[in-house]
């Protein structure tokens, strides 16, 4: 997964800065409550009932580290069966419906040794151990894993609450979408809009799959068909949450404004993390009108040093790109910030930009020996070449990671103020900070 990552990354080429103009106003939903400020992260009995940044991060960053580990796992499962006792007990018929986090944690307590030796799987004996409330995996879909986007949908009775999640860039297919950056044009109605080609394609184009013996389907499809039975016969009236990181992240924004613009939920909330850019300036106006609806909400979680969400080669070509939602930025040297559009204004950091030219550098000095007609392209020394990249391509992988995002939420300072808001009230921050700015246009 490393080596994929770093691929991902080098073939990216830096740029700059994105910038937003916006100004409007927000219908402020009913079921919002004020939460008293606090100066410690509360624990989940003193939050239940809250639906705060505190609770919603808590919950949806769980959710993208059990899709990222959790199909891992039943990928070595799959395998090679006679590694695990019961392998049955994390793979469910249609028939059997859903399964909870307990009955989970029951399988990795008894598989503890081969879940831990395991780089991408060892952190579910730390994510499942001792998981409280009524939580149950209603669908996780990771047949096709390298052919197909990963997903899984998960249901909470305590919160209310049903979360989609989409796992992160973790097959060569994967890379592929991450870096078909040509934009798709899309018109609903009469709104217009371009998008990243490989994000749309791997949720709206026709896939493998067929539903009972009919024609193919896409993905989009079968996720949302999949909520819609959720949503009507076992969950009426819950929140709706779309969440993922990276690639997962991408396709958590893109799915979670495809829903939204169906109106058939009150609203959706999106919280993505380190999710590269999904679609172009048309694409944040049509994001803009359906959060006047109060159709769509999203927290869009980065570090601050995180080079996917800043490289616009990454999230979709050069120029024109642009994020959606409000910022939660992550730091490691100090207490997270709330960006609002109007002021974000994403940075390439400065690894990434020393990574490239010495991991060029190296590619180059290598192809050489077999290809000598590159030898005339300017390089740096191997050594110090090859030394530059392995740090910065370590900082790199550190500050992307799920494990990176989950430890600066937790962070050692003090927590500001908007970790305890709910997400209609990071909105109406946002709607009286451009106001204040006083800057204009429509929102």
């Amino acid at each position: 997964m490393t080596f994929r990552l770093l691929l991902f990354v080098l073939v990216s080429t830096a740029s700059g800065f994105v910038s937003h103009s916006v100004n409007n106003c927000f219908s402020h939903p009913s079921h919002t409550t004020k939460i008293k400020k606090v100066f410690a992260l509360p624990s989940v009995q003193e939050v239940k009932t809250q639906v705060n940044v505190v609770n919603v991060v808590n919950a949806t960053l769980r959710a993208s580290r059990l899709t990222y580990s959790f199909a891992t796992l039943r990928k070595k499962a799959r395998k090679d069966p006679d590694l695990f006792v019961d392998t049955s007990d994390i793979f469910i018929s249609e028939d059997e419906g859903f399964f909870t986090l307990a009955e989970i944690a029951t399988f990795i307590k008894k598989n503890q040794a081969q879940v831990e030796e395991d780089e991408d799987t060892k952190d579910l004996t730390v994510l499942l151990d001792g998981i409280k409330g009524n939580s149950r995996i209603r669908s996780f879909d990771d047949e096709d894993q390298d052919d197909e986007l990963v997903y899984g949908i998960a249901i909470n009775r305590e919160f209310k609450r049903v979360i989609v999640s989409f796992r992160g860039t973790n097959s060569k297919n994967d890379i592929l979408v991450d870096l078909d950056g040509r934009r798709f044009p899309v018109k609903v109605d009469d709104t217009e809009y371009e998008v990243h080609n490989g994000f749309r394609n791997y949720l709206k184009k026709e896939t493998v799959e067929q539903t009972k013996g009919g024609p193919l389907v896409t993905k989009f499809k079968i996720i949302s068909d999949e909520l819609d039975n959720i949503m009507e016969n076992y969950c009426e009236g819950f929140d709706i949450y779309v969440t993922g990181h990276s690639l997962g992240g991408a396709l958590a924004v893109y799915f979670g404004f495809k829903l939204a613009e169906t109106e058939k939920y009150g609203v959706v909330n999106v919280v993505s993390y380190a999710s590269p850019y999904v679609g172009t300036d048309s694409f944040k106006d049509a994001f803009r009108t359906l959060e006047r609806k109060n159709k769509l909400r999203h927290i869009r979680v980065s570090n601050a040093n995180d080079c996917i969400p800043a490289n616009p080669c990454i999230g979709g070509g050069v120029g024109g790109f642009k994020h959606a939602g409000v910022n939660l930025q992550l730091r490691n040297t100090g207490p997270a910030r709330m960006n609002y559009e109007g002021v974000e204004k994403e940075r390439l950091p400065f690894s990434f930009i020393l990574f490239v030219p010495a991991a060029a550098s190296v590619l180059i000095k290598v192809l050489s020996i077999f290809f000598g007609f590159l030898s005339f392209l300017p390089t740096f020394p191997l050594l110090p070449s090859a030394l530059v990249a392995y740090v910065t391509a370590k900082l790199i992988l550190d500050n992307h990671g799920v494990s990176e995002y989950r430890l600066r939420f937790e962070n050692k300072f003090e927590n500001p103020d908007f970790y305890y808001q709910t997400i209609e009230e990071l909105y109406e921050e946002r709607l009286n900070f451009l106001k204040a700015l006083k800057i204009t246009g429509e929102i």
